[in-house]
């Protein structure tokens, strides 16, 4: 699972800036049609729902609020941390990470808790298959 995590970190590295990201300020999705991370849907379903490239920080924090945490990456990127406690059926915490290009777009989203480990950019990237 770790392993399928870093592969998709290394291929988010390696695709050029403007397939990454928009231009910072360019909303082309609203903030409440992005999902809820607290929703009573499975970590997957809201992985695969997030629209990846589409939105900036502004509309994150519209939609999401302030970071419990923010953290830098392995990869160099910023990343927003947002727990949730007690959440999905196995009630353990939850953990969402919002990782963010250089210029604010959304680029992965990050999901661990439960024994899982997943990644937005890797399950859309297998739907699109």
């Amino acid at each position: 699972m770790l392993r399928g995590l870093v592969l998709a970190l290394l291929a988010l590295a390696s695709l050029p800036a403007q397939a990454q990201e928009h231009s910072p300020g360019v909303d082309t999705v609203d903030p409440g049609d992005i999902p809820a991370l607290e929703e009573a849907a499975s970590p997957e379903t809201i992985l695969e729902g997030y629209p990846l490239g589409l939105i900036d920080a502004e509309a994150v924090l519209a939609r999401h609020g302030q970071p419990t945490e923010r953290v830098v990456l392995a990869n160099g990127q910023p990343g927003w941390v947002y727990r949730l406690e007690g959440g999905g059926e196995t009630q353990a915490p939850e953990r969402y990470t919002i990782v963010l290009g250089r210029t604010g777009g959304v680029l992965d989203v990050l999901y661990q808790g439960g024994g899982q480990r997943l990644s937005a950019l890797q399950l859309q990237g297998a739907r699109a298959r």
